[in-house]
């Protein structure tokens, strides 16, 4: 038995019985699979994405991915850290109210898929806050590319600020 088998079977406390050949499948489907998410974390989704006056971001950020680039939901779900049946319920949901692809034209701005694995934030949140931050994009602009209401990405921004500083204070006591 490789390590990395006693370790699965350890932090499973052998509580599924596997046979060596299941084990050694399930081991490989795992590594293939990290191997899928790692280069998945290098996609970057285009700003214009983001507005249309249809789709909440989730569901814009699925449908691209799962359409576009072609991905499951269950890489979907690893990749922003969500449950897959979010994901399931984000697509069905975009598929619904906008039925076509999204047009294929360039975008001004890249957004890094990583922004949305924390939890803490919503969608939203986490791309205002990359927006304003990285970008150091002014509220009007944010509001005028992501389609929303200039005192609306106030609120979210500040939104996000106040939860980071929430999260900082309860690492630091």
């Amino acid at each position: 038995m490789t390590g990395q088998e006693c370790v699965f079977r350890e932090k499973n406390n052998d509580f599924f019985s596997f046979n060596d050949k299941d084990l050694s499948r399930l081991l490989r489907y795992s590594k293939r699979l990290a191997k899928k998410c790692d280069w998945a974390m290098d996609i970057h989704l285009p700003l214009s994405l983001f507005n249309n006056g249809q789709l909440s971001a989730l569901e814009a950020i699925t449908k691209y991915i799962k359409e576009e680039i072609g991905l499951g939901y269950r890489e979907i779900a690893l990749i922003l850290n969500r449950d897959e049946r979010t994901v399931w319920g984000a697509y069905h949901s975009s598929r619904k109210k906008m039925c076509d692809r999204f047009s294929s034209s360039q975008s001004k701005f890249y957004i890094p898929i990583e922004i949305f694995k924390d939890r803490s934030l919503s969608v939203l949140e986490s791309l205002t806050r990359y927006l304003k931050e990285k970008l150091n994009l002014r509220y009007c602009q944010i509001a005028s590319y992501l389609n929303r209401d200039d005192r609306t990405i106030w609120t979210v921004y500040n939104r996000a600020k106040k939860k980071r500083r929430a999260n900082v204070e309860n690492v630091l006591s």
